[in-house]
């Protein structure tokens, strides 16, 4: 659904949302994502210094995606009734205090506590961000809220872990100075939005919102339907690169360089932004179709590279599997965002991410426990033909809940 002025509030005198606020949403994003990815390539390092399994990796992992979750199940749809800006402010906070148990962090239970600390407050952030991105959209471009959602996370998780890659792999103090910077980053994020107009009326009802809850409006459901295969295929990619990418380089292709293992990171998440460019000649529809073949094509790829132990494959293939993992995204996420009523936003948005960040936690998981049990190279074969069956299962719903979906209205 398109917001119209009597839609969403703004603080400008004028009634229109000023255009720069959609572009603050979109670096937020990129900021959140960027700092959750920087862990990535230190991992290994971690693993060295304080003596613990590939299991225990994405166990370490697995608290960041529960504490998000908790987040978006509680206080993910709070900024509809208390506003966007106060809750942006109070997960700068939180961000900027687990980057800062990072950089000093002594064994296990520091990283543990960071990894909590830092999924609440991106868990907190990310249904602002998404409500707040719908909100400041020009009207005349109702999908770029979608593409923004798609691109940010992509830009901020290749970033993130080529930065981390380079500053252990080159600079002094590798555990510590990217967190220092990117602490510096979210200060000056937070200066910034105390000037951020806001464009969600406060109603009542926020202690209520607390309740953990999943919001699928009736309107909705033909859309969440057909897009959940499509985000699950998505984001379970995305959270095996995240957690084991750079674990892959080293242990299954021989390279033991912290930078390349930033760049198995990179390799996936900068592609997804060619969606831009997807995104001028298909719907949301065609987008999820390349979505779920790049896809597809991909993970083989992955697997048979693998197998040969072919470095340059592997990044090829990475890359296709890439531009599937930004344009099924952008496809599915727009397909529901288009018609989310105003007053429901922020709740719908934590919802779509709470069906993404269980996709992107739970197979990681699991594969933590089958690495442990029958190595990195079987599990990546293994996680590849899962995220293939995810991708045919996601071109079936993708056409079968189109002709259902065309006869909905709009709410």
């Amino acid at each position: 659904m398109v917001v119209t002025p009597k839609d969403s509030k703004t603080s400008d005198a004028s009634g229109e949302t000023p255009r720069w606020g959609f572009w603050f949403f979109g670096i937020t994003f990129v900021f959140f994502m960027l700092a959750s990815s920087a862990p990535s390539p230190l991992y290994v390092v971690y693993q060295q210094k304080f003596g613990f399994s590939a299991a225990v990796l994405t166990l370490v992992f697995a608290v960041y995606v529960v504490a998000l979750l908790i987040a978006l199940l509680t206080v993910g749809s709070l900024s509809d009734f208390v506003g966007r800006r106060p809750m942006l402010l109070a997960s700068f906070v939180a961000e900027a205090l687990a980057l800062a148990t990072f950089a000093f962090a002594q064994n296990l239970t520091w990283l543990l506590v960071a990894r909590a600390v830092q999924g609440a407050a991106t868990g907190a952030a990310t249904g602002v961000i998404g409500a707040g991105a719908i909100d400041n959209q020009r009207r005349d471009r109702p999908g770029s809220a979608a593409t923004l959602n798609a691109v940010a996370p992509g830009v901020g998780l290749a970033a993130g872990a080529v930065a981390a890659g380079v500053f252990v792999q080159y600079l002094p103090q590798p555990t510590r100075l990217i967190y220092l910077v990117l602490i510096g980053a979210f200060v000056v994020l937070f200066f910034i939005a105390l000037r951020l107009p806001e464009t969600s009326p406060r109603i009542t009802g926020a202690v209520a919102s607390l309740v953990p809850q999943l919001k699928f409006p009736r309107y909705l459901r033909p859309y969440l339907v057909r897009a959940a295969p499509c985000l699950f295929c998505s984001w379970s990619l995305g959270g095996f690169y995240l957690a084991l990418g750079p674990s892959i380089t080293k242990s299954v292709l021989g390279l033991d360089n912290h930078l390349i293992g930033g760049l198995t990171i990179c390799a996936l998440a900068l592609p997804s932004t060619s969606v831009l460019l997807f995104r001028r000649f298909f719907d949301n529809h065609g987008l999820m179709y390349i979505g779920a073949g790049a896809t597809a094509i991909g993970v083989i790829g992955v697997m048979l590279s693998t197998l040969a132990g072919a470095t340059i494959l592997f990044f090829l293939a990475s890359i296709v599997a890439g531009v599937g993992f930004g344009t099924i995204f952008v496809g599915s996420f727009g397909s529901v965002s288009e018609r989310i009523n105003p007053l429901e936003r922020a709740q719908i948005v934590a919802t779509i991410y709470v069906i993404n960040y269980t996709a992107f936690s739970v197979p990681v998981i699991v594969a933590g426990l089958v690495v442990a049990q029958q190595g990195m190279l079987r599990t990546t074969t293994y996680f590849s033909i899962y995220v293939f069956v995810l991708a045919i299962l996601a071109f079936v719903a993708i056409r079968s809940g189109r002709r259902r979906a065309r006869e909905l209205p709009a709410p």
